[in-house]
């Protein structure tokens, strides 16, 4: 089944934009291709070049790589900043709870 909202969301997905997908790391595409299989169209396959680490290095291979529609996501200003914000929050409340559960227990300061 086609889920039509990840598809409206990537349909203008184009070379030269930023992509998370299946392999780790953050990528640049190189190419959009357009697929049919029983003489209709399926979700496009991405080619693309990984270009920073899952760690944020910089990633010097020119080894193209390729995955369908449906493992990418577009990577923007907006998105980096909202996944910034919870990412933050989680290790906040996940340091808070671990604060109160080590002073329940009675674990020294030292």
């Amino acid at each position: 089944m086609t889920d039509t909202t990840t598809v409206d969301k990537l349909k203008d997905l184009k070379p030269g934009d930023m992509i998370t997908a299946y392999k780790s790391g953050y990528h640049r595409v190189v190419r959009v291709e357009q697929r049919e299989y029983l003489g209709g169209p399926i979700a496009p396959l991405i080619h693309y070049l990984t270009v920073l680490s899952s760690k944020f290095k910089p990633v010097k291979s020119k080894k193209e790589h390729r995955c369908d529609l449906f493992y990418c996501r577009k990577v923007t200003l907006e998105s980096v900043r909202l996944e910034f914000q919870k990412k933050t929050q989680e290790l906040t409340e996940g340091h808070g709870r671990l604060i109160q559960f080590l002073q329940e227990e009675g674990v020294d300061e030292v």
